[in-house]
């Protein structure tokens, strides 16, 4: 008999691999085992309540900036995510917006933006002309040689 108080409940005790979502009992025991849960995470007190849930419902939103003094990096509370039945809510700190969480005011995905600068159309001109002298070479010169394979010039 385990102190879980799961006793009642259809499944086995088996390891972690061998979990499924049918084991009720392995369920029961993860679900009491999360309510004695309680640590410091980046979005604050991870904690759990005897229904499994967190009973704050509120995530913090945190980035690092560059502290205006001392030039040094701190991590601020920019954002809270409240988590409700209905649905999440984003709510921006006081002072906080858009715009100042992202400096274009559009989320940042991790890849560098390079702007493509289209050529003059007078060098693309210029580009392919010599670039079509030097196919038409390539050619003349070719032909040459097929021509003239059998002939030595130099002896």
């Amino acid at each position: 008999k385990n102190e879980s108080g799961c006793d009642g409940l259809f499944g086995d005790l088996v390891p972690l691999e061998e979990f499924n979502y049918t084991n009720q009992k392995m369920g029961c025991i993860l679900k009491s085992s999360l309510a004695g849960l309680d640590f410091k995470g980046v979005t604050g007190s991870i904690m759990f309540n005897s229904n499994g849930s967190r009973p704050d419902n509120i995530l913090l939103v945190q980035q690092y900036r560059i502290s205006d003094y001392d030039g040094s990096v701190k991590r601020e509370v920019v954002a809270d995510i409240e988590i409700g039945l209905n649905g999440s809510k984003f709510v921006f700190r006081k002072g906080e917006s858009v715009n100042t969480l992202w400096e274009s005011g559009i989320p940042y995905d991790g890849y560098p933006e390079e702007v493509i600068h289209p050529n003059s159309t007078p060098l693309f001109i210029i580009y392919s002309i010599f670039a079509s002298a030097g196919i038409v070479f390539v050619v003349v010169c070719l032909v040459f040689n097929i021509m003239f394979r059998n002939k030595k010039i130099i002896k």
